[in-house]
């Protein structure tokens, strides 16, 4: 077994160098010796703060500051402009220099002088900012304490200009009910502003002087001389349409006196007029041709009743074919002859070769009110009748509880809101058939108790033409709209939820049914459930 040798240094050479260690710790270095790798004086190094390897492979070094090129104003300058500075300088002296060594070339001495001129105009501008970076020290150096304010280092940002969202595509069904959403009113706008009232309104209108009051007068004279031209259309079967912007009501009003000097019966009907209905227009043209006291009553079914109208006219017009009537409707696409079967029946009765329709539309989307059988039922030849008239009167006749109607667009201005009759309409739409068939029991059973006592039209619903509430679920029963006291109780919330039902116990204690609206509204919504 080998022993194992004891790790004994070997003795150095004679002549070696002695090794650093030992030199620093047996001697100190002379301050003024340099060292090997930069020719620095190093400080005196002893053996108990010996430096670590660390700090003798590093030299001390000052923190650099950035270097910012500033503006005159102390703004940092973007790095484009600094780049451009500098190149102007350096392009400057290199000028200078060429110069001073082609002395003998006379022809570019304008150029040299430009460059120069260049090279100066920056030298000032810099000699400039230095003195007022000077002037600024010595102005916060006498100020005292006062602490200078910091300027921000570096670029300074811009604020990013907000851009407008992306618009995107959006089709089918979802555009339909993105483009129509209900969305937040501005606040700043005129909108919120109170209505005027009618005599405000009509006030204000006495006063105001309208300038081109003169080119509206010529502009309807250019439409009365149209009047042969309308004339002579309607005598060859065609029926007449006049659109475009402001109200033609006088300009109609003027053609239909000179057709009555030819001996027709006239039926005027304002349809801008709230709470007017077919029945109403089919009922002014009997009168016009029967007398006022003619007796005819029509039913409950609008379809029957269009029927019996026709005959009428079929046999007045057996009697003499010179005889006609001619029908004028003011706004024809108006908020109460709207709907799609108000423009059904009165397409069906302007196809009467007995009946000659002129009419005007005011809303810019009444094309869309007729297909293509509806339109052919008209017959319409449309003309531009542009006057530029107030709407005074179509806005003086719109229903208060709708606001100021927009006969323009068909909306209302500023504020937003229904006639009782027209939203009990809206929610019937949105009811299921047996829910309609009950509302439909319950108004005609109030409307007879109003026809036994004489009620007028504007005569309101009250509990003294109501119905028990046994008598409306077996009447149900029997018409098969409920199957139970569960159901009835069921469509019954639907109704008071919606406020189309009042009831009130009697002095028998049993509870009584009615619905508050007028005789005339009742009607109007019992003939929208009919034609439903």
């Amino acid at each position: 077994m080998k022993r194992k040798r004891e790790d004994i240094p070997p003795p150095p050479p004679p002549d070696a160098t002695p090794s650093r260690r030992s030199q620093v710790r047996d001697i100190t270095v002379d301050p003024s010796t340099p060292s090997k790798a930069n020719g620095t004086p190093r400080k005196a190094v002893s053996f108990l703060n010996e430096p670590s390897a660390t700090e003798l492979g590093r030299s001390p070094r000052t923190p650099r500051q950035k270097q910012i090129d500033a503006s005159d104003d102390g703004t940092a300058n973007p790095p484009i402009v600094r780049n451009a500075n500098r190149s102007a300088r350096r392009k400057s002296v290199r000028n200078m220099i060429q110069r001073s060594i082609r002395e003998d070339l006379v022809d570019e001495e304008d150029g040299f002088e430009e460059e120069d001129n260049l090279a100066q105009r920056i030298f000032d501008d810099e000699d400039a900012g230095s003195s007022e970076s000077e002037s600024d020290d010595e102005k916060s150096a006498g100020a005292g304490t006062s602490t200078p304010a910091k300027k921000p280092r570096g670029r300074q940002k811009k604020k990013k200009e907000k851009s407008p969202p992306p618009v995107v595509a959006i089709e089918g069904p979802t555009a339909y009910f993105e483009q129509n959403r209900a969305r937040a009113r501005p606040s700043s706008t005129t909108t919120t502003l109170p209505p005027l009232s009618p005599k405000t309104y009509f006030r204000l209108l006495e006063q105001h002087d309208d300038k081109h009051a003169a080119d509206i007068e010529h502009l309807n004279s250019l439409h009365k001389a149209n009047f042969d031209q309308w004339v002579f259309e309607l005598s060859q079967g065609f029926n007449i349409l006049l659109y475009g912007y402001g109200s033609k009501r006088k300009l109609l009003m003027e053609f239909i006196k000179k057709e009555a000097a030819l001996g027709n019966h006239v039926v005027v009907v304002n349809g801008y007029v709230g709470g007017l209905t077919i029945r109403d227009i089919v009922n002014m043209v009997v009168n016009a041709v029967l007398g006022m006291n003619h007796g005819v009553r029509f039913g409950v079914n609008v379809n029957e009743m269009m029927d019996s109208v026709l005959q009428i006219l079929d046999e007045y017009r057996e009697k003499d074919e010179d005889k006609l009537v001619t029908l004028l409707i003011h706004s024809i696409d108006a908020s109460a002859l709207r709907t799609s079967q108000a423009q059904a029946l009165l397409a069906q009765l302007s196809s009467h070769p007995a009946i000659r329709l002129i009419a005007s539309s005011d809303n810019i989307l009444s094309s869309l009110l007729w297909d293509s059988s509806t339109l052919t039922l008209f017959n319409f030849i449309f003309h531009d009748a542009t006057t530029f008239v107030p709407y005074d009167l179509e806005i003086s006749a719109a229903d208060e509880s709708e606001g100021i109607v927009d006969v323009i667009t068909g909306g209302t201005a500023g504020r937003s809101g229904r006639s009782g009759a027209k939203g009990v309409k809206y929610v019937l739409a949105s009811l299921t058939g047996n829910a309609k068939n009950l509302y439909r029991i319950l108004i005609a059973t109030q409307l007879t108790a109003m026809e036994d006592d004489g009620a007028g039209k504007d005569k309101m619903g009250t509990e003294a033409y109501g119905i028990a509430y046994r008598t409306l679920y077996q009447k149900g029963l029997e018409e098969f709209v409920c199957s139970s006291d569960l159901v009835f109780k069921t469509l019954l919330k639907e109704f008071y939820d919606h406020q189309m039902v009042t009831s009130r116990k009697d002095l028998q204690g049993s509870e009584v049914l009615w619905a508050p609206f007028r005789k005339e509204e009742l009607e109007s919504i019992l003939e929208d459930i009919m034609l439903g």
